[in-house]
């Protein structure tokens, strides 16, 4: 992972932890901290991120640390990460391991499914997440215009991880592997349906 890459990705996870622990809007958070409002939509969202100069004066705005989150072991940390806590890689490591070891194997289920709950919070979608008894994770949203709709995260054996999208009988409507882009699709989707 590229160091620009890697700051960007730290920065976004830092700004929607931010907010989260906060709970309060971008604009509220704009207006608290004296940012220009679309600066703070355009970091919320990934897509634009400080520099270097500015990105240390934010640090001490927020009462980060620097070297913590963007010195080079922090870098480091974050290049691993991208390398080993991916769907594609995950669903690899189930793929290899299910058939030697399949209590083993569904241990990468619940990560997967955390892995898209916090993709999904980030890109703005209030939602729980409840582990059922085969391990999967469901994904509930708690806007109403969402009620109806829930996601699944889960393993079709031979394919690897998948995500399900739930109507609100809970029947399987469209069955995906999951993956970055498909889990983009989905959140296209679910903001065309709160109108977003």
């Amino acid at each position: 992972m590229k160091t620009k890459q890697a700051v960007k990705q730290r920065f976004w996870r830092g700004m929607t932890d931010l907010r989260q622990r906060l709970g309060w809007s971008a604009k509220q958070m704009a207006s608290h901290y004296g940012l220009p409002h679309r600066s703070v939509l355009n970091w919320l969202s990934a897509k634009a991120c400080p520099g270097p100069q500015r990105l240390r004066e934010l640090c001490q705005t927020f009462d980060w640390q620097y070297e913590v989150l963007f010195g080079r072991e922090a870098l480091k940390d974050a290049s691993f990460e991208s390398q080993h806590l991916n769907f594609r890689t995950i669903t690899q490591q189930y793929l290899r391991v299910q058939p030697r070891d399949p209590l083993d194997a569904w241990s990468y289920v619940p990560v997967a499914g955390a892995m898209a709950f916090v993709k999904l919070a980030a890109a703005g979608f209030e939602s729980r997440a409840i582990i059922d008894h085969c391990f999967g994770v469901r994904i509930q949203f708690l806007l109403p215009a969402l009620a109806k709709v829930a996601l699944e995260v889960g393993v079709v054996f031979g394919r690897g991880l998948i995500i399900r999208w739930l109507d609100e009988q809970g029947c399987t409507r469209e069955t995906m592997d999951l993956s970055d882009s498909n889990l983009a699709l989905i959140a296209k989707h679910l903001r065309s349906l709160t109108g977003s």
